[in-house]
């Protein structure tokens, strides 16, 4: 008897976290179904499961996303086995442009003609390109102008954006460090200059 109530017990409890275990982030956000490198839909779920991600907004007629681009990837590619997604949301004036630029991306996108594209940048309030926006597997925002810390730190981005301690920066807080850092530098070779001089009287 104690062994059958056990199981249902058992039973029970899983059950009961089944049905209260919340929905993932993306559900009712994203397309159930978005679209790999090689033009395959995918399952959303399958590819973003307890991943930070990030948004990538961009379009091919846009001078600054086509040279930041080129920079995302080096950056993707070092970062991609480390629990890390991207998606391209296309503000192409057409679908031909879009998966012509797509062609160059190894992550996943929105399909064109899905509305998530919109919603998403109405929702992110995305009012210029390149935008790139960091999401934690949580769906809450690490990050809504991360395109810097790819400039500046490279694949140690993403280290930042998965740490507790994580500042949001922008390009101003970046030129400041390098000044801060770069008077620290010359100072710092004045002095040994100094020491030296000092010496050579000696």
């Amino acid at each position: 008897m104690k062994k059958l109530f056990t199981a249902l017990l058992f039973v029970f409890v899983a059950v009961f976290n089944l049905i209260a275990e919340e929905p993932e982030w993306f559900a009712g956000k994203l397309p159930e179904k978005i679209t790999n490198k090689a033009k395959k839909e995918i399952a959303t779920s399958a590819a973003l499961h307890g991943k930070t991600v990030a948004l990538y907004f961009s379009a091919s007629w846009c001078p600054p996303c086509r040279g930041f681009t080129p920079q995302l990837i080096n950056f993707y590619k070092k970062v991609k086995d480390k629990n890390f997604e991207i998606i391209f949301v296309s503000s192409d004036k057409n679908e031909q442009e879009m998966l012509k630029y797509f062609k160059k991306m190894p992550w996943l996108a929105i399909p064109f003609k899905d509305p998530a594209r919109a919603r998403l940048k109405s929702q992110f309030k995305v009012n210029g390109i390149p935008t790139l926006i960091v999401l934690g597997h949580d769906g809450k925002v690490i990050s809504s102008n991360a395109r810097w810390d790819v400039v500046m730190l490279g694949e140690k981005a993403l280290t930042a954006w998965q740490s507790e301690d994580y500042k949001p920066k922008t390009y101003a807080d970046y030129q400041k460090e390098n000044k801060s850092k770069d008077k620290a530098v010359k100072k710092s070779k004045k002095s040994k200059k100094s020491k030296k001089s000092k010496k050579s009287k000696k």
